[in-house]
């Protein structure tokens, strides 16, 4: 099944919700690792903090949002 093409109306749209959901999913990262450095200690280093947001129970829910991000940078990968 082909989708049907995205308007250009809704590409802009898209492309604004992506950037907003891009700025809370920030928001969020930055607030979790706080709790988590809280509860566990400095965390090392950027590789280290990727590999927590991947695999770690703690950041388990933020992987919707992410999800989420991923699907509408495809929406809007495809030509209209």
């Amino acid at each position: 099944m082909v989708p049907e093409p995205i308007s250009a109306e809704s590409r802009q749209l898209l492309g604004q919700l992506r950037d907003l959901l891009l700025d809370q999913h920030k928001l969020l990262l930055d607030r979790e690792k706080a709790t988590y450095e809280a509860e566990h200690g400095r965390i090392a280093n950027p590789g280290q903090f990727l590999n927590l947001v991947i695999g770690d129970p703690h950041f388990a829910w933020l992987k919707t949002l992410s999800t989420l991000v991923v699907e509408i940078d495809v929406a809007l990968a495809r030509r209209s």
